[in-house]
């Protein structure tokens, strides 16, 4: 087990998020992806079934929120924030819809517990400039190098932009008014960076010291191999090999795979507190080694 460098660690709507893996991982499901068809009652009840598995696992959630179109962004803010206290990230791929969700976030009180997904190479100016005028305070920044999927391209775009841009990500996040900054290192497929993905999230973490996370499920969704077999198995413990590298979120995937995530991801919590406890560090009693 690992023991960092002095780490950041920060509270993002009540939920306490990076420091040394003695604190529980954060896990994130993703609710209103592509494909997915839910009513908000069956919305809801995936909801509150995250939470109740979050208390019974003591491991802290978030969601992360897909969305589209700006008025779709306003109305799963809106519908997600009437049924949960819980922070969560609003995951939007286009500048406009980044740009009316945070603004819809400042509106109605909720920028305090929400994260911007993501800080990414693929920001224009435009776009930085009037994220500079609504300064959201949590960000998470996206290393996904496009020109090297190397651990040396993930590290080098968040320092200095690696020659792909300007500046590194975590300077943009910090140049938008970003307090508390978050660092996924960017899942790529098996076979096309999926290792040194995984390398990253040590490294990164390490040398910068933000809190710092990984889908790496997103590595087995496109593994080739399995198509047509179960990936399950797959999908949910690659998480565990995520946490044993220093993730302090893992964005898990479908809110659908709570039911699973949970469970695996306190098992390996329990035994990163047991080890890092003999090796003298205080492990609190807000975690699945000391609350299971």
């Amino acid at each position: 087990m690992f023991v960092f460098p002095e780490q950041k660690e920060f509270s993002i709507g009540g939920i306490r998020i990076g420091g040394q893996l003695t604190n529980p991982a954060v896990l994130v499901g993703t609710i209103f992806y592509d494909g997915q068809k839910l009513t908000d009652e069956e919305a809801e009840t995936l909801i509150k079934k995250q939470e109740e598995l979050s208390d019974d696992t003591k491991l802290p959630c978030m969601l992360d929120i897909f969305s589209n179109s700006p008025e779709e962004v306003v109305k799963r803010v809106d519908f997600v924030s009437s049924v949960t206290e819980r922070p969560f990230l609003i995951d939007l791929p286009e500048p406009e819809v980044r740009l009316a969700g945070l603004r819809h976030c400042e509106e109605v009180g909720l920028l305090d517990k929400v994260i911007l997904n993501s800080i990414n190479m693929s920001m224009e100016a435009d776009e930085l400039e009037e994220l500079k005028v609504i300064q959201p305070p949590n960000a998470l920044v996206l290393a996904f190098n496009p020109m090297g999927n190397s651990l040396k391209g993930r590290i080098g775009i968040l320092e200095d932009g690696a020659g792909v841009i300007d500046k590194g990500l975590i300077q943009m996040a910090r140049d938008i008014g970003a307090k508390r900054i978050l660092v996924d290192v960017a899942a790529t497929p098996i076979g096309d960076g999926a290792g040194p993905s995984l390398r990253a999230v040590f490294v990164a973490k390490s040398k910068f010291g933000y809190p710092t996370g990984i889908g790496i499920h997103n590595a087995v969704s496109s593994w080739s191999w399995l198509k047509g077999r179960d990936k399950s198995f797959c999908d949910i413990s690659s998480n565990t090999m995520a946490r044993l590298m220093g993730s302090d979120f893992l964005l898990y995937g479908p809110i659908e795979n709570a039911e699973t995530a949970f469970p695996v991801i306190a098992m390996t919590d329990s035994i990163i507190g047991e080890s890092l406890e003999e090796m003298g560090l205080h492990v609190p009693d807000q975690s699945p080694y000391r609350g299971l």
